[in-house]
């Protein structure tokens, strides 16, 4: 018996720490990251390089939904910081999967080049 009410009110706090972080990712967070997913947009677009260009606009559209999904993390910040977090985030996503995209490209020496890649994650 006891058990079954622990087990409700851990069901009823997630329940609420569900409908809090949603709350503050639509009321705050989401417009942020659509905000920074359109300014990298128009950065990649500026990139000389047309394939080059094409990989960084190929991995926005098909993977943005990465940065949106990453952007969660962000609603557990102070709302005074909860904007430079979102950013952040959403940065950090995006140059990790453009950077996936490069090192997945043909080279001579795969492995050497995606560590040289990666390196600044480090």
């Amino acid at each position: 018996m006891a058990s079954a009410i622990g087990d409700r009110r851990l069901a009823a706090q997630a329940s609420i720490a569900l409908v809090v972080t949603n709350a503050r990712y639509w009321s705050g967070v989401a417009a942020t990251v659509h905000r920074e997913l359109a300014r990298w947009q128009r950065r990649a677009q500026a990139i000389a390089d047309p394939e080059l260009r094409a990989l960084a606009l190929g991995k926005l559209d098909g993977e943005g939904f990465h940065a949106q999904a990453a952007a969660m993390l962000a609603t557990g910040a102070p709302r005074a910081q909860r904007e430079t977090v979102t950013q952040a985030i959403v940065a950090l996503e995006l140059m990790f999967d453009y950077l996936d995209g490069l090192s997945e490209r043909p080279s001579k020496d795969p492995l050497g080049d995606g560590e040289l890649l990666f390196a600044a994650l480090k």
